[in-house]
């Protein structure tokens, strides 16, 4: 009797069961699904915690992705939690700063150059260690070193900034100077024997850094950027106009040993104009190491003299360059040192090399709230994630609302069935702190 009155009173539950409301069949169906859940997270964490679940059981694709997915995720963290606080990245080599030439003449002498009055120097300047091209022309033909190979996909260089290092040197106890030198950027690596040859009337050349002795110590420095690619020369009326993008006169050391400065960065991001908020400019810095002026490339912070620019540079990234460096054809000229170093460290303290870098905005003096960057190497990972971040939690939290009104309704459904009244409506209202209106 007893199993009969059991299963019978089973028969009036099913049947209870059909003729409930949906909403309560929903309450259920998420009651059973959430205990079911349950269940299966204690299950795995008891399994963990027992060590049944150790990393060399994974299958080498997963082990693989996991290791690859931890690594890049601890990349991009120390890039973004460096950058909150200097601006710059700790890694280097891809961002904010990237190598794109250095020589470092490793070789010990001039392999790798096309040269003519010219010869390798184991201590340009009489810097131990430091490896240089110097050049002694003579009264009909300049000195000249070329490099036999590009210096890199200057293109790169397209919405960031162009920069290069390059430390100069007078050699003589006598001193120096009476004559022009400077360095370019040709499309032509083969040396010039032009008696008298000037990089400026070359039609190869297409950017010149040269530096004009203007007597008593100075120097003119003016950076040169070719506007007609089919002009058969640099074109300069004078007073730094033409293709003249920026000069500066600075006191320049011509004592040996000396120690000069030939530096500059070229701004392509197109934010130009006065520095603030992620306006840029570009500028030279040149003179007598020891200026008054702070340099910075990167992390390295020279001391010299700087003038500045928010004009665009007119520079045609796409070419494919060569690196010269040059003095002009004079009688009884010293011999000028530039140093070619290049030393893997935190920013590349080089002499010599041309370098990519990703500005950071200056630092501003009211505090910022904290952002991802999303410049350099990772930003089209980082805004992808975004993207991909901001849909899934739009989805998370339609999904949430849904699930919470379905728990309202079926609640109420449930405390109506038993009752109680709007017991989900009571719910909701106690856990946002609102009430009904009377």
């Amino acid at each position: 009797m007893k199993r009969l009155r059991d299963h019978n009173r089973h028969r009036q539950w099913t049947k209870r069961e059909k003729e409930e409301d949906p909403e309560v069949k929903a309450a259920r169906r998420v009651f059973g699904e959430s205990r079911k859940v349950g269940r299966s997270l204690r299950s795995r964490v008891s399994k963990v915690a027992n060590g049944e679940y150790p990393l060399r059981n994974l299958a080498r694709p997963k082990a693989v992705l996991l290791l690859a997915i931890l690594l890049v995720s601890g990349v991009f963290i120390a890039d973004q939690a460096w950058k909150g606080t200097t601006g710059i990245s700790p890694i280097p080599i891809i961002d904010p700063v990237t190598l794109v030439w250095g020589s470092g003449l490793k070789s010990g002498d001039l392999a790798g150059w096309n040269n003519v009055n010219a010869y390798y120097d184991a201590s340009a300047g009489g810097v131990a260690g430091l490896d240089g091209i110097t050049l002694k022309s003579n009264s009909t033909h300049a000195g000249i070193a070329v490099s036999e190979n590009p210096v890199g996909d200057l293109s790169l260089a397209a919405g960031k900034h162009l920069a290069m290092y390059q430390n100069w040197y007078v050699e003589n106890a006598t001193g120096c100077c009476g004559y022009d030198l400077g360095y370019y950027l040709t499309t032509n690596s083969t040396v010039p024997l032009t008696p008298n040859y000037d990089p400026a009337n070359d039609k190869s050349v297409f950017f010149l850094f040269k530096a004009f002795d203007a007597g008593g110590g100075n120097f003119l420095n003016a950076l040169y950027l070719k506007r007609d690619p089919l002009s058969t020369s640099i074109q300069d009326p004078g007073g730094c106009s033409g293709d003249c993008f920026i000069s500066e006169t600075t006191a320049t050391d011509i004592t040996a040993p000396s120690g000069n400065g030939m530096f500059w960065v070229l701004n392509f991001t197109g934010n130009t104009g006065p520095i603030s908020g992620n306006n840029q400019v570009s500028w030279i810095c040149t003179g007598l190491l020891g200026g008054a002026d702070s340099c910075t490339i990167g992390a390295t912070i020279t001391m010299l003299d700087k003038q500045t620019t928010v004009n665009f540079p007119w520079f045609q990234l796409t070419g494919n360059y060569y690196l010269g460096y040059w003095q002009e054809a004079k009688a009884s000229t010293q011999t000028i040192a530039f140093g070619l170093r290049t030393i893997s460290g935190t920013a590349f303290e080089v002499t010599g090399s041309i370098l990519l870098m990703v500005p950071s905005p200056p630092a501003s003096p009211s505090p910022v709230e904290p952002k991802i960057d999303t410049g350099g190497f990772f930003g089209p990972i980082i805004k992808a994630l975004i993207s991909i971040g901001v849909f899934i939690l739009a989805s998370i939290a339609t999904f949430l609302g849904y699930l919470a009104d379905v728990f309202v309704t079926a609640m109420n459904a449930v405390g109506t069935f038993f009752g109680l009244g709007a017991i989900g409506t009571a719910i909701r209202d106690a856990l946002t702190g609102c009430s009904p209106s009377p």
